[in-house]
């Protein structure tokens, strides 16, 4: 018989994504109501940018905002200053928009990485901004996925 370790890995009997089978999804539905704070003016410069206040209000329609905390909306804010920057052309801020709007689950993928699905959602599709109609007509909301 052959002596030495035997084959490192999982169990066979175990499958490799246990865990993240066993912990579910958490469900959120949008209301369509405004939630969380107006944007009001910057303290710096008065106005925010026209893409900006539209990326503000989208946020606070979306299903992720029934679920947002105070500290969560603050972070939000901080980020509409860097989106608002970026759009105004003052600072290369991409980057840092996309990963601090992947925290607060601004995809698909995003929410299925922190385990929340999007339930029974009625949400009209005219709030995509910069959106022609014939576009956004041609959007259909998916239902029934796993």
């Amino acid at each position: 018989m052959a002596k030495g370790r035997p084959p490192s890995g999982k169990p066979p009997s175990r499958p490799r994504d246990a865990r993240a089978k066993s912990a579910g999804y958490t469900p959120i539905t949008a209301t369509g109501e405004l939630l969380g704070p107006e944007l009001g003016d910057h303290p710096d410069w008065g106005s925010w940018h026209p893409r900006t206040v539209l990326w503000w209000e989208m946020w606070r329609r979306s299903a992720m905002a029934t679920i947002f905390t105070p500290v969560d909306f603050d972070f939000l804010l901080d980020t509409a200053l860097l989106h608002s920057c970026f759009h105004h052309g003052q600072l290369n801020l991409a980057g840092e928009i996309r990963l601090r709007t992947e925290k607060m689950g601004a995809t698909a993928r995003d929410r299925d990485r922190i385990r929340l699905q999007i339930v029974d959602t009625d949400q009209e599709l005219v709030h995509v901004p910069n959106m022609d109609k014939a576009r956004r007509d041609r959007l259909k909301v998916l239902t029934g996925m796993d």
